[in-house]
């Protein structure tokens, strides 16, 4: 305790060229090892040796002053330390910053699944949303609106019917594909021609209980029940005539 309270007086009776010495002499011996330490990293060995030796000699001379001339030693304990309290700060804030991105990274990622978790939600209730609406596509319209008991199954309010629901029930859940819906049109067409033909006038009630099926197919969790539909029948009813024009 009487040694601290000792050093404590020195150091205040420190002169201002003993704390000038000190200074320099510290921040050259940084010097030396800065550049020793990048002469060694580019390969120049005995270039870094030169420059570490010129290190030592400092450290000897300030050791000579230092027994001549206590407020030197004072002045380069003051030095070390304030040096030792700059490399803590500078570990804590590397620490912190760390710390901040791992946080950063951490938010990030919940952030993400979020808006996975989101674009889900939104994707189910849309497709709810279009289950619903082909529900009431197929309830809005009664059997006779869908050509049951009239002449060729309705004709062409009959077939708009269909039509309407069908455009309806092949968007449910990840609906038809790229390539079946750039040929919908043809072949929605040509599909109901072909059941007209294969089921004459029970084809309205065949078609509404195929819709009904299909939405609870959907709401079964079947998300591909449409296009497999498509690609059934398509193959089953006009798979001839997709050869005759599809090289």
């Amino acid at each position: 305790m009487a040694g601290n309270e000792e050093l404590e007086d020195t150091a205040a009776t420190i002169s201002a060229e003993s704390a000038e010495l000190a200074t320099k002499s510290t921040m050259l011996m940084d010097t030396y090892a800065a550049v020793a330490a990048e002469l060694q990293r580019v390969g120049a060995v005995a270039l870094a040796a030169n420059v570490i030796r010129e290190q030592r000699t400092e450290a000897r001379r300030m050791r000579q002053i230092s027994e001549l001339d206590t407020g030197v030693l004072v002045a380069l304990s003051h030095n070390r330390d304030a040096k030792a309290a700059d490399e803590r700060k500078r570990m804590r804030l590397l620490d912190e910053l760390r710390g901040n991105r791992q946080r950063l990274s951490a938010t990030k990622a919940n952030l993400q699944e979020a808006r996975e978790i989101l674009r889900g939600k939104k994707r189910a209730l849309f497709e709810t949303e279009l289950a619903l609406e082909a529900k009431r596509a197929v309830k809005a319209f009664s059997l006779y609106e869908l050509g049951e008991g009239r002449t060729r199954s309705g004709g062409a309010e009959g077939k708009r019917n269909r039509a309407q629901v069908l455009d309806r029930l092949v968007r449910l859940g990840q609906g038809i594909s790229p390539a079946q819906r750039n040929d919908y049109a043809w072949l929605s067409d040509a599909w109901g021609c072909t059941m007209l033909a294969e089921h004459g006038d029970d084809w309205p009630a065949v078609f509404a209980g195929w819709a009904q099926r299909l939405v609870q197919a959907h709401e079964e969790g079947d998300r591909t029940a449409a296009s497999k539909l498509m690609h059934d029948e398509t193959q089953r009813c006009v798979g001839e005539e997709l050869a005759l024009v599809v090289p």
